[in-house]
């Protein structure tokens, strides 16, 4: 930044004192001193635009990090989902597989009692009926008593 003096220089006397007109004088070059005299500033803004610049570029490096992060965690939750619902299936259809085998395993039970129970009661049928044949044929070749 210029100094009060560099700032007070501007307003510098192009002429001799007041009183009669003086001759034509050379106008003080303003551009010259205005870049001079903002040329730090300038330079300053250049470095800030060059800290924002890498800051940005900083910026959207990490937000697509974050995304590619991001994005790979959601399909490895996904994968992690998928692999768990397949094995959520297996084991309901095992389960069902399980429950219609006790079904049958129980149906096959109550049909060996059932089987059993109609065996045991024919065992005694065919020997009550083949008794009866036997006394039949037994009364038949007796020959019968005179009277």
């Amino acid at each position: 930044m210029p100094d009060t003096r560099d700032l007070l220089r501007r307003f510098r006397r192009v002429a001799a004192p007041p009183g009669r007109a003086a001759a034509a004088t050379v106008p003080v070059d303003r551009s010259s001193e205005l870049s001079v005299e903002l040329a730090p500033v300038f330079a300053a803004m250049d470095e800030i635009d060059a800290e924002i610049a890498r800051v940005e570029r900083e910026g959207e490096e990490g937000a697509a990090r974050i995304r590619d992060e991001g994005r790979a965690a959601a399909e490895r939750i996904l994968a992690d989902g998928r692999e768990r619902a397949e094995a959520a299936r297996a084991d309901a259809a095992a389960s069902r597989r399980r429950s219609r085998e006790d079904e049958i395993d129980t149906m096959l039970s109550e049909a060996e009692r059932q089987a059993r129970r109609i065996a045991e009661g024919a065992d005694g049928r065919i020997q009550d009926g083949v008794s009866r044949v036997l006394d039949a044929l037994m009364a038949a070749a007796t020959p019968p008593a005179a009277e």
